[in-house]
C-alpha cells in the first residue's frame, strides 16, 4: 500500500461524533494521511453474531467488508459491540493487513463496562491507542516488546492504559522503511 495515495476511512454507526472527530485527528497525526469519516454503516452484522458468546466474530465481518473496500483505501471500523476471534475470549480490536481493514470495539474500553465511574478522557485515550495499534498492523508493524509503544500487545486493559499513543523509535523506523518500499 502506498502511503502517498492511501486514504484512511473511519466507518462507524451510532458512535459519538466527538469521539470519532478526536480519533480522526489522532490518526491523521500518526499516519500523515487523509482521514475521512463515514458515519453510516450499510452492513447488518447479525450474520457474525454468536448467541452462545453474545459477541460478534470480527473475521466474518471482515469478509463482508472487503467487498466494499476501494483501492488504495484503508478502512477502520469502529463499533460499540463486543468482538472476538475464535481463539480468544474477546479482542479490543483486530486487523487484516491483506484486506486493508482494521476494527476497534469501544465496548470494553469504557470504564462503565467494569462498573467504574465514566471517564471520557481515559476512554478517548483507550480508543485512540487501540485504533492506532490496529492501523499500525496495516503498515506491516508487528507487536513491539517496548511496553510504552502503541504497538505493544494489550493482553489486558492495564496494558492499554500503560502504553502511549505513540510509536517507539524502532517502530517509527520500520514504518518509514515500509512506506518507502511500497
Amino acid at each position: 500500500m502506498k502511503q502517498s495515495t492511501s486514504t484512511i476511512t473511519i466507518l462507524s454507526d451510532h458512535i459519538s461524533p466527538s469521539l470519532i472527530g478526536n480519533l480522526q485527528a489522532k490518526i491523521r497525526d500518526h499516519f500523515e494521511l487523509p482521514v475521512k469519516i463515514e458515519e453510516y454503516l450499510p452492513l447488518d452484522f447479525n450474520f457474525a453474531f454468536n448467541r452462545k458468546r453474545n459477541q460478534y466474530q470480527i473475521d466474518k465481518i471482515f469478509v463482508k467488508m472487503k467487498s466494499r473496500n476501494r483501492a488504495s483505501e484503508i478502512q477502520l471500523l469502529v463499533v460499540d459491540f463486543d468482538l472476538y476471534v475464535p481463539h480468544l475470549n474477546f479482542v479490543f480490536g483486530e486487523a487484516s493487513p491483506q484486506k486493508s481493514l482494521a476494527a476497534v470495539s469501544i465496548t470494553r474500553l469504557k470504564t462503565e463496562f467494569y462498573g467504574e465511574k465514566r471517564n471520557d478522557d481515559l476512554f478517548r485515550q483507550r480508543v485512540a491507542k487501540e485504533a492506532i495499534h490496529e492501523l499500525g498492523h496495516l503498515f506491516r508493524l508487528g507487536h513491539c516488546s517496548n511496553k510504552t509503544c502503541v504497538m505493544h500487545f494489550s493482553n489486558s486493559l492495564a496494558d492499554t492504559d500503560y502504553k502511549s499513543t505513540s510509536f517507539c523509535q524502532n517502530c517509527l523506523d520500520v514504518k518509514k522503511k515500509n512506506s518507502r518500499e511500497d
